[in-house]
């Protein structure tokens, strides 16, 4: 990662301009600089990271929402990002209550009670698997 990057990122932080899940995030405990590696180096120590997070689908969403074209975010590289979001993101149901949900495709957000429940990728792929079992 260049420097100026880094330090507009490091500036942010120190300002107070991150998302509420951004406590929450396994990368706030190490080095920033994994996740911006220089051309050509491997981004597998970040994805280490991520995979074990648990708000790895809020912190990929944010980075599709912001449109994000540097470093790993939930996860992702910027080729596997870009991949993504050129994909069309089919009309998702929430598994729980069937209502129609916004958002997407990391995270969606389900309409149901008064301030409505977010859905993940791994929500969506578990009701999957249970109803092919049941089935």
């Amino acid at each position: 990662m260049n420097s100026e990057t880094l330090e507009a990122a490091r500036q942010a932080a120190r300002l107070g301009q991150r998302p509420a899940w951004h406590d929450l995030a396994r990368c706030t405990e190490t080095d920033p600089e994994i996740f911006f590696p220089e051309k050509g180096e491997s981004v597998r120590s970040a994805k280490r990271v991520c995979a074990g997070c648990e708000v790895r689908a809020e912190c990929l969403q944010d980075a599709l929402d912001r449109g994000e074209r540097f470093g790993v975010w939930g996860g992702l590289s910027e080729r596997e990002r870009r991949v993504l979001a050129s994909q069309p993101s089919p009309v998702r149901c929430c598994p729980f209550h069937g209502l129609a949900m916004s958002g997407g495709p990391a995270l969606w957000h389900c309409p149901a009670g008064r301030a409505g429940h977010r859905v993940t990728v791994t929500d969506l792929e578990t009701a999957a698997q249970a109803g092919r079992d049941a089935a």
